[in-house]
């Protein structure tokens, strides 16, 4: 079945899409997610498709010391740890990644992960995998096999891998440590127009479902330089993302009802600084002020989008047509959000889209300024 992403009634003309945007698709309520994160590495492939588990613990993807020091970059009772792509060897194997949580997950294309339970020796320098589950069709998965596989690390800290078969031994490399938003896909289409953007900046992204996100830690959630948050429900009120930001994330988030549905909570009126004032005040060209300064974007194809004014502690970014706000950036407490009164799909120019995220990727520290 297909995951429902907007399971209450939606009062907006255009109706939010059920099937889930490329970069998050849904593969059942069992609790397991197709989810694809967005690389750019050179000499590697631009789309490396990871698969996850909800309840599996998210690990900091990492890098390996690279270049000619000679040793890897991770202590050594953690060098196994995280997500390792295919450089060369065997090709059917596209990846493997070991959780901290004692499980792991084997990529081998086409949708087929095994996934399972992982011991691992360094002194032995053996890794033993139990075929626990899958995902996807997978020709030879055998529930219950146990396979033990050697390991080692090259001087420059890559993993060479021997799968235990005839292939012999193939070399990953670590994910580089680079910046990598998480993008919360409730507006599936709106999820997409900003994913399209940060493709077009070189900038990765992980998507997932409104429920992933909720079900994430803190600790899981800082470990990605921001979060994108498309569309303007939440079955848990708010609270993950009022204690990510309490914690110092950086959020943007961006709907033309979340004024018009949420104007009496906390996270709208303290954390995002705003208060609101009508239902499609914003309708129409928007005013760049501030940080978005020289971006006046036409948001007209969107058939409601707030508009309302900004608290003592927000800044405003976009001026309404209607005279009050239709964005607000905020730095307080330690942390930063950017709210967007429209849904960012509406956004009539694909232009004016990379501007604005690239502004707000500016704003967060994780562009220098253009």
């Amino acid at each position: 079945m297909v995951y429902p992403i907007a399971d209450t009634a939606v009062k907006k003309t255009k109706r939010i899409q059920t099937q889930v945007a490329a970069g998050a698709h849904v593969l059942g309520d069992d609790g397991l997610f197709l989810i694809f994160l967005l690389r750019r590495k050179r000499g590697m492939r631009i789309a490396h498709l990871l698969m996850v588990m909800v309840v599996s613990m998210l690990v900091t993807l990492t890098g390996c010391g690279g270049g000619g020091g000679g040793s890897s970059s991770r202590s050594s009772g953690d060098q196994i740890l995280g997500a390792w792509v295919l450089d060369q060897g065997w090709e059917d194997l596209n990846g493997v990644t070991f959780y901290s949580d004692g499980t792991y997950a084997f990529d081998f294309g086409g949708g087929c992960v095994y996934q399972g339970p992982y011991t691992v020796s360094y002194a032995n320098g053996t890794i033993t995998t139990t075929e626990e589950s899958h995902l996807g069709v997978c020709d030879n998965f055998s529930a219950g096999e146990i396979s033990v596989s050697s390991f080692s690390f090259d001087e420059d800290g890559n993993l060479i891998f021997d799968f235990g078969n005839e292939n012999g031994d193939s070399t990953y490399v670590g994910a580089e440590d680079e910046v990598t938003i998480l993008v919360v896909a409730y507006d599936a289409t709106a999820a997409t127009a900003m994913e399209n953007a940060l493709t077009s900046l070189g900038i990765t992204y992980l998507a997932v479902a409104r429920d992933v996100f909720e079900a994430m830690s803190t600790a899981a959630l800082l470990d990605y330089s921001a979060v994108f948050y498309a569309g303007g429900y939440s079955n848990d009120l708010w609270s993950r993302a009022v204690a990510y930001l309490d914690a110092g994330g950086n959020l943007l988030i961006a709907d033309n009802d979340l004024g018009y549905g949420n104007h009496a909570t906390a996270f709208y009126q303290n954390y995002l600084q705003a208060n609101y004032v009508s239902d499609s005040g914003s309708d129409g060209i928007l005013t760049g002020t501030g940080v978005m300064a020289g971006i006046n974007p036409d948001v007209s194809p969107d058939p409601f989008p707030d508009d309302f004014t900004v608290g003592a502690e927000g800044v405003q970014i976009f001026q309404a047509p209607s005279g009050n706000a239709a964005g607000v950036a905020v730095n307080r407490n330690g942390y930063k959000a950017i709210y967007l009164a429209w849904d960012f799909d509406d956004t009539a120019s694909t232009a004016d889209e990379e501007a604005i995220i690239r502004v707000i990727l500016t704003y967060f520290g994780l562009l220098a300024p253009s």
